[in-house]
């Protein structure tokens, strides 16, 4: 069963009857939020996500949580710019920036796999006494297990939908202890906290391994700030923060001008470099006569949220562009009805709602 956008503080029972509900009962599909976040891939974006994996869980009985989107290639000046896990917007340089995300998706994705069980609210998941979620992943079949904890203030932990009801949360010591059996070795121990802000707004602690906890005695504590996100787990080996084997480029926001392409040096369905699709896809292929153009493939408009308007557009550049001047050759298929047409715009939205269009 997916979800968009589901409210930790909204009823569920419906969905609980077909899934996994908070009791852990197994009553057919899953419930996953199927799409999430949607918010800047800045320290707020990372604690919004740290939190809602966290609680939807404990909350709602979700297992998981897919966020929307992965990567954000697309220009400045679209829709939902910079809303997405990684930011790559800038293909003349190969700069990418704001890891943040990243290392908040870390916590739990280099410390567990797919098949592990996600363990049910009082016996290793729940919420902390002054504020704040922590769960338990298991794997059934060596015994390893991986702890998050996570406690996120009200003016970091909203996405961009839904909205959260008023709560407070509170620093704190967390003492948790192993129930017989568990597996009890030497347990890693990495940190990060989105909240712990220096003067140039930057956090000192991003996915950033401490020493080792001995599991051996059967109880560990942690110290619980306002902004923090541990992961503990009998995972030792392999989870790291890595590196890029070379530097990132350094950023060159600005689109290099002058910029023309005939389409000639690309193989036969790829995309034209650095245009960014809005509606409908275009891809370079052969017209006739044997020169080759960018053409739009999709021969109906999908469903859709909204109107668009005038219909198809693929999108390259800046809206703060001036003093700019543009040509481009068009062509129409030869079945083009009075009514169809190409437009040539400037300063345009991908939604054909702003700039100026011929």
């Amino acid at each position: 069963v997916g979800l968009h956008y589901p409210s930790d503080y909204d009823s569920l029972a419906n969905c609980h009857n077909l899934g996994f509900g908070v009791t852990g009962q197994r009553g057919g599909k899953p419930i996953w939020s199927s799409e999430e976040s949607s918010s800047y891939d800045d320290l707020n974006g990372a604690a919004c996500w740290a939190r809602v994996i966290a609680s939807h869980w404990v909350l709602q009985g979700i297992t998981a949580s897919i966020m929307w989107n992965l990567v954000g290639a697309y220009f400045h000046g679209t829709l939902w710019y910079a809303s997405s896990m990684l930011t790559a917007v800038e293909p003349w340089t190969g700069n990418y920036r704001s890891m943040y995300p990243v290392w908040a998706t870390a916590h739990v994705t280099q410390f567990t796999k797919i098949g592990w069980d996600m363990i049910q609210n009082g016996h290793g998941s729940g919420q902390l006494p002054k504020g704040g979620f922590y769960n338990t992943y298991a794997d059934p079949k060596t015994g390893d297990w991986t702890l998050t904890v996570v406690k996120i203030s009200e003016d970091h932990a909203p996405c961009t939908r839904p909205g959260l009801p008023h709560f407070q949360v509170d620093a704190e010591n967390v003492t948790f202890t192993l129930q017989p059996g568990t597996k009890r070795p030497k347990l890693a121990v990495w940190y990060s906290n989105f909240e712990d802000f220096r003067e140039d707004g930057t956090v000192p602690a991003m996915f950033q391994r401490l020493p080792d906890i001995d599991g051996a005695a059967g109880s560990f504590s942690l110290e619980v700030r306002v902004g923090a996100l541990y992961t503990v787990s009998t995972i030792l080996e392999g989870p790291a923060k890595g590196v890029p084997e070379t530097p990132i480029p350094a950023s060159q926001p600005q689109v290099p001008l002058p910029f023309s392409d005939d389409f000639e040096a690309y193989p036969e369905g790829q995309e034209g470099r650095w245009w960014s699709d809005q509606i409908g896809v275009f891809e370079v292929h052969k017209a006739d006569g044997g020169t080759k153009v960018m053409r739009q493939m999709v021969p109906a408009p999908p469903i859709t949220w909204e109107s668009f308007g005038r219909g198809p557009v693929s999108v390259l550049g800046m809206l703060e562009w001036q003093d700019l001047k543009i040509t481009a050759q068009v062509r129409l298929p030869p079945n083009a009805s009075g009514d169809q047409g190409a437009c040539l715009g400037t300063r345009v939205d991908q939604t054909w709602s702003s700039g100026v269009v011929l």
